[in-house]
């Protein structure tokens, strides 16, 4: 059966249930393959695979997620577009506008990945935010946010999990805003879980998404 394809239904019907019972199975059906790693925002993920050339899904799972790489850069945006669905607990979804003057001390860098890991490139100096929109996203519900969107997830519970459907945009280089200059932080790395970690996120996915 192929999961995925029913799963990118779910997203077009907007039918969590759908949802729920193929990312079951193929979490079930693909336990020994599969390989979470800890991202720098403080998440863990999993990319489960493409649908098209351009698509592709991905599972974060935000469980006390103290662990970010650094504070102050998790204002950011994609190189992709993406829709999300909330599978479990709630998501508060900060967007923010970047604001130029020389007046300001922010910076904007470009985010070059390679090797699993961020490279992180001054790209705007004197800049500075302005939160636009804070909109809380419970369980069961969906939300869209452009590539070029700054923004910024925080998770409201101790236990939140989401699936992304991401549509990459061709050329695009993703962003991250910092309040100050970095020196010695020049990079963001992804790191793979133990085999307990793994398993044990696994096992929280499979008993989350069971339906009755």
């Amino acid at each position: 059966m192929d999961f995925l394809k029913n799963i990118n239904i779910g997203f077009k019907l907007k039918d969590g249930k759908k949802i729920n019972e193929n990312l079951n199975q193929f979490f079930v059906q693909n336990k020994s393959e599969i390989s979470f790693q800890k991202h720098p925002l403080g998440f863990k993920y999993y990319k489960l695979g493409n649908i098209s050339n351009s698509e592709e899904f991905r599972l974060h799972f935000w469980i006390n997620t103290f662990d970010k790489h650094d504070n102050d850069l998790q204002i950011h945006d994609h190189s992709f577009d993406f829709e999300s669905y909330v599978l479990n607990g709630c998501i508060v979804n900060n967007r923010y506008k970047i604001i130029s003057s020389n007046n300001y001390n922010g910076y904007v860098y470009d985010v070059k990945f390679r090797n699993e890991k961020s490279k992180l490139i001054l790209n705007q100096e004197n800049c500075s935010i302005l939160l636009e929109e804070s909109v809380n996203i419970n369980c069961g519900e969906f939300y869209k946010m452009p590539s070029n969107d700054f923004h910024e997830s925080v998770n409201n519970e101790e236990l939140t999990v989401t699936l992304l459907k991401i549509t990459k945009s061709e050329n695009k280089i993703a962003r991250v805003f910092s309040p100050k200059k970095l020196i010695s932080l020049d990079s963001y790395e992804r790191v793979n879980l133990t085999f307990e970690e793994n398993n044990k996120l696994i096992d929280k996915i499979i008993t989350l998404t069971k339906t009755v």
